[in-house]
């Protein structure tokens, strides 16, 4: 199981926009080897679920500067229910299967829970959020691959990297990604590694292991086609028609850089990352940066 907690300040930017938080927690479980047909090819094969919370907002919401013509990013908030199905295979590749549900809107009572939060830490009192994108339900999938091309020859593991790519769609978020991977450090393959989330304590594959423990440098650049963004562009089935609700245009093409540590020994791991994104919206000031702190304990 993990919990993970996603802000801008982990970064410091001295700054809150754009990407504000998010807090994610999962349980996730290897299936049992014995009864893999596929074993063969297969290392191992984990399924999992994820609760999802997530805030946006635009340049600046601070009473001083706010303005409505500085809303470059829709305020929104997201909630998600995610079940993963994961397949690690012996050659260093992956598959990963997901569906989701959620909503955005007020319902998600992101605009409570942010000025609870700034007020309790004596923080500005956050406005603008009756601009918010407005109640909708819906469902995604998502698909992805990703596979070892190139590693250390001799020794235990310290270098390797990975390419990989992912396709999104449903009523939340359509568009494809494509990424490299680069880990560096005492490493794990990549049906053993945390960086990975194949991490277990048992299965087919612990027996393959490198070392009892993990720690690696990683860095991961991304682009990503978005083709939609209901955080961006609201309900995909709505005219957006509501008065007060402002909706933004989404740029087609993002880059993510995404920087990062991991330990793992035993039972317990912790993964520190920091996050750049370009520009969302056509009409954004300027670029995201926030951090990502992840703590995990492995039962079995």
């Amino acid at each position: 199981m993990s919990a993970q907690t996603d802000n801008d300040s982990y970064a410091f930017t001295n700054s809150d926009r754009y990407y504000s938080n998010g807090i994610f927690l999962s349980f996730r479980k290897t299936m049992d080897s014995e009864s893999n047909k596929f074993r063969s090819s297969v290392a191992k094969k984990i399924f999992g679920f994820s609760f999802g919370h997530e805030i946006y907002m635009p340049y600046t919401a601070q009473r001083k500067y706010y303005s409505e013509s500085l809303i470059d990013r829709p305020y929104a908030g997201y909630i998600s229910l995610t079940g993963n199905w994961d397949t690690y295979y012996k050659n260093e590749s992956a598959l990963e299967l997901s569906t989701s549900i959620g909503f955005v809107g007020p319902s998600t009572n992101v605009q409570e829970l942010q000025s609870w939060t700034h007020e309790k830490f004596g923080y500005y009192h956050p406005l603008g959020w009756n601009h918010q994108i407005q109640n909708a339900f819906g469902a995604n999938a998502k698909a992805g691959y990703q596979k070892k091309i190139v590693s250390n020859q001799f020794g235990k593991r310290f270098f390797d990297m990975s390419v990989g790519g992912e396709a999104r769609v449903g009523t939340f978020f359509n568009g494809a990604s494509v990424q490299t991977t680069i880990r560096l450090g005492a490493l794990e393959k990549m049906f053993n590694s945390l960086v990975y989330n194949a991490k277990t304590v048992n299965g087919l594959s612990a027996d393959e292991k490198e070392r009892d423990f993990e720690c690696a440098f990683y860095i991961i650049p991304m682009l990503n086609y978005v083709a939609y963004d209901a955080t961006i562009q609201g309900n995909i089935f709505e005219s957006h028609d509501i008065q007060d609700e402002i909706i933004k245009t989404p740029a087609p093409f993002v880059f993510n850089q995404q920087i990062g540590f991991m330990y793992t020994k035993n039972r317990w791991g912790l993964n520190l990352m920091y996050n750049y994104r370009s520009k969302e919206t056509k009409e954004a000031i300027k670029s995201t940066q926030f951090g990502s702190f992840k703590l995990m304990y492995f039962f079995n």
